[in-house]
Parts: structure tokens; sequence; C-alpha cells
């Protein structure tokens, strides 16, 4: 009764402000509201947050709380530290001691009519038990015959209450759909079984965030074009013109091309002695953006026109290129195949290092960490009034109102907008050198010039 006070007590204070202040969405919630209880949730764990969002994502006087949560055995050392944990619904997992034994308490708390709550990924990846906690929930779940709901928690990377009152994250919870125990299964098939399930339901979040994505990036592509009206986004072309070679040569490969400018700068550096052996890729993913690149270099015949979607991996050959450009796109990719957060932008690094040939060259730029869009707004006030060109003063709003949008989600960290420091660690680690970093659109964007090592002879 005490816990189930408390964790009452605990929603009415904690959820009503995460979810105010993370932007809080539930995916899937009707899959726990329709469940027979009890029932066990396994979900991934990167915070401290974690059993506060998933109780928090239940009612708050429903039948569900309170969620009893399986907790590591270091925890319970300390008298004080102790009971609040168990006030809070927490008990010792003893997954050092075994299965058997581990599971115990919590088919006792689930005998008693409590869901408990597993986390398979566990805090301490390089512990000798994690071993064992992928198996934990399909062996409670089958001695126990209840159900597993998986579970997703998305922006809970590096989770602390400062980013949660400075609005800094978003935060998505995804159900998966209930994975039901047959008791003559082997363990090892519905461990799989549950693996898939919760793969589903990080599934189910990245659908959600790669529609939301392509509606977004949707809308600005029937204006992006005249962004590059701006007197900064022209400085920035300049700038990034003076960082590529003198004479492009070989094949190269334009990332996310979206109105073709960093194709035009290619084809304006092109070698001329000898231009049958070269090549320019430019690739996006949007079709509104691939058309209008299709259409701007219908007449040449060293583009070639691709669609190219980066949250898969790449499809070209390993030492495909001679160079990479990517202008403003790479740290807009939310996730990359299943993986999501921090890690993706490396992961696209890594994948863009694979594809260079030895001494390639690649450049892209970035917004930099806590970009503010509105001065580049104001640095454009000249374009606004300039008179050859009044379709950009009649779209300037609409591109100001989109590139708030990115700053916001750029924020709240779905979007990765490193610092200065931690981007030219990211590309030294990934393996390039010859790196320079130069600032560009009235300081808000950080463009970076780099290559990959030449094979040694």
């Amino acid at each position: 009764m005490l816990v189930s006070i408390v964790h009452r007590f605990i929603w009415i204070v904690f959820q009503p402000l995460v979810r105010v202040c993370t932007k809080q969405l539930i995916l899937n919630r009707e899959v726990i509201l329709q469940e027979k209880l009890p029932v066990i949730f396994a979900s991934n764990h990167e915070s401290h947050f974690d059993p506060f969002l998933i109780s928090g994502a239940t009612p708050c006087f429903g039948r569900i709380m309170p969620i009893r949560f399986f907790t590591r055995d270091i925890f319970f050392e300390q008298l004080i530290f102790k009971h609040i944990l168990w006030l809070l619904g927490a008990f010792p997992g003893h997954i050092g001691y075994g299965l058997e034994t581990s599971a115990e308490k919590p088919l006792s708390f689930l005998k008693q009519g409590y869901s408990i709550g597993i986390f398979p990924e566990w805090c301490f990846p390089n512990e000798p038990e994690c071993s064992r906690m992928e198996r934990v929930a399909p062996y409670i779940s089958q001695k126990s015959m209840r159900p597993i709901i998986p579970v997703f928690l998305y922006g809970i990377e590096e989770l602390h209450w400062g980013k949660v009152f400075a609005l800094r994250k978003r935060n998505i919870i995804s159900f998966g759909d209930p994975i039901y125990p047959n008791p003559s299964e082997p363990l090892e098939k519905y461990t799989e079984r549950v693996s898939r399930g919760m793969l589903d339901a990080r599934l189910r979040c990245i659908h959600y965030l790669k529609t939301e994505e392509h509606q977004f990036w949707l809308s600005y592509a029937k204006f992006y074009k005249y962004l590059e009206l701006a007197l900064p986004y022209q400085h920035m072309l300049q700038a990034i013109r003076s960082l590529l070679p003198d004479n492009i040569r070989g094949q190269w490969l334009d990332i996310g091309t979206g109105s073709g400018a960093m194709v035009q700068l290619l084809l304006d550096k092109l070698d001329k002695s000898d231009k049958a052996t070269h090549r320019i890729i430019a690739t996006d993913f949007n079709e509104d953006m691939l058309t209008l690149a299709r259409g701007r270099f219908r007449d040449s015949d060293l583009v070639q026109v691709k669609k190219l979607d980066l949250n898969h991996t790449m499809p070209h050959e390993a030492d495909s290129f001679s160079g990479v450009v990517a202008n403003l796109v790479l740290p807009y990719i939310t996730h990359h195949e299943t993986i999501l957060g921090k890690r993706v932008f490396g992961l696209l690094l890594g994948q863009i290092f694979r594809v260079l040939r030895p001494g390639g060259v690649f450049l892209f730029s970035t917004p930099k960490h806590q970009v503010n869009f509105i001065l580049v707004a104001l640095g454009s006030w000249r374009s606004f009034f300039d008179r050859q060109h009044p379709e950009y003063r009649k779209y300037a709003l609409y591109i100001l109102r989109h590139a708030l949008q990115i700053q916001e989600w750029g924020r709240r960290e779905m979007y990765n907008f490193p610092s200065l420091s931690g981007l030219e660690k990211l590309v030294h680690d990934t393996g390039f050198q010859d790196i320079q970093i130069r600032a560009a659109l009235v300081g808000q964007v950080y463009i970076v010039s780099c290559r990959k090592p030449a094979i040694k002879v």
C-alpha cells in the first residue's frame, strides 16, 4: 500500500513536468490498457529516469501501478538508500546467483498482482552478469505464464534534470505488442522472440520519427532553393568552394544535394583536361529535391541524380569515390538502421570513410552546438530588400520558421550539433586526417574539410 501511494504521488509531480518539458509522446499505449494484469515490462535502459518514464506512461489511478523494478544488488548495500529504493518499487535482482534465484522475488510479486519491469540491456554492459540479463524476462514469463510488454525509450541518452528543465530533450515511449509465453518452447527460442519484440518496439519509434521527418522536409523542399539567395548562404558557398581542391577529378558523391548548389561548385572546379573520366553523383531522399536537381542538370552528361536514404547502409562499394560532399545534412539524420541518438553521426562518418578512396577528400557542414538561426536571418536583411530577387522576400519567413524548427530539434538532441572540440574529435576518431574547420553562415555553421589517409607504400 505504501509503495502504491508513493508511486502515485511521484506520478502527480513527475509525469506532468516531464511530459511538458520533454514533449513526451507515448506510442501504442492501448496495449497496456487492454492487457490482463500483471505483466512484465522489458525495456532498453540508459538513465535513472527510465523506471519513472515507464510508470508515468501508465494511468495514475489505474491497476498497473505500482510497477516493481528489477535493480542491481549494489544499490541495496546502504541501509537508507535501500529503503528509499524499496519505496520507489525497486528490488535487488540477484542476477549474480543465477536465473532461478533471480526469479524468486519477481515471481512472488507477480503472484501478488504486481507488474514488474526488467531492463535486459542493464546499466553496466561490462559486467559478467549481463550475459544472463536477456534471459531473465523470458525465464520469469515462462515460470509465471505472464506476458511480456516490450518497451523502447527514446530521448534518454545522458538524460538528467538539467536537460529536462532546460527543454533539451524529447522523450518518446514506444510500447510493443504483448509477447505470450509457451511453456514447452525452449528458453533460447523464447528469448529470441522477445528480442524481436523489443526490436519491433524500437522500429515503431523509428517509423514515427521517419514519418515526421519526411513531412517536415517535404514542406521545406518547396522553398529551400530560395535559401541560396540569402547573402550569408552565398558566403558559406564561397567558403566551401575555397576548401575544395582546385581540380576536381574522378568520381564524386554529393549527399543531400537539395537544389544542387554543391554539385554546381564541383562542376565549376572540374578538371577540364579529361572530362570523360569524371562523374558526379547527386543524391537526396526527398523526391521534390531530386526532381529539382534533375531539372537543373538535365543537360549535363557529368551528373547522375539518384535517391539515397541515409537511414540505411550506403549501397556503394568501398573505395568508390575520390571525394564526398555533404552540406547541412548529416547531423539531421535521426537514426541509422536501428540505431538512434548521438552514435548516428559517427556511424554516418564511418560509412563515408568506407566509400572514399585512400587520399579521398571529404567536405561537410553542420550547425554548431546551440545554433541560433535568428542571427542568420538578421544577417540576411540585405537579401530581403534585394529587388532582383523578390522571391526571397516572399519565402524568407517560411525559411526562418523551418530553420527555427531545426534549431529546436538540435537543442532537444534529436539532431546532433556538436561543439567545435567534439566535432574535431568525432572526425579524427573516424580516421580522417588533415582536418580543417571553418565557421560560416554568420558563425552558426562549421565547414569541415578532411582526407582519408593514403595507403602507405
